[in-house]
């Protein structure tokens, strides 16, 4: 899931026990929905990510921020979260 690059820095940031939230198409990565982006950046989970201990916006939360900015494509994003969602309240994933 990751590049090397991108693992160094969760690594770093984790090793320095900073205080970061992942947000936007890296939160969605992180719940299992992997779609590209141009930034990284509340209530939050904290999810492995390659044994790296890494906090991340929660789901619900990142369900409101994608309807919140109203852009197709993170409409998109929110109504596959949303049906995410509905498969693990049922078992199904």
């Amino acid at each position: 899931m990751l590049n090397s690059d991108y693992k160094d820095i969760l690594l770093a940031l984790s090793n320095k026990k900073a205080k970061f939230i992942l947000v936007g198409a890296y939160a969605m990565a992180a719940h299992g929905f992997p779609r590209s982006t141009m930034d990284l950046g509340e209530l939050t989970a904290i999810i492995m990510i390659e044994e790296i201990p890494v906090q991340v916006l929660s789901v619900a939360d990142l369900i409101k921020n994608k309807r919140v900015t109203g852009r197709t494509k993170d409409l998109a994003d929110a109504e596959a979260l949303e049906i995410l969602q509905t498969m693990d309240k049922n078992g199904q994933n």
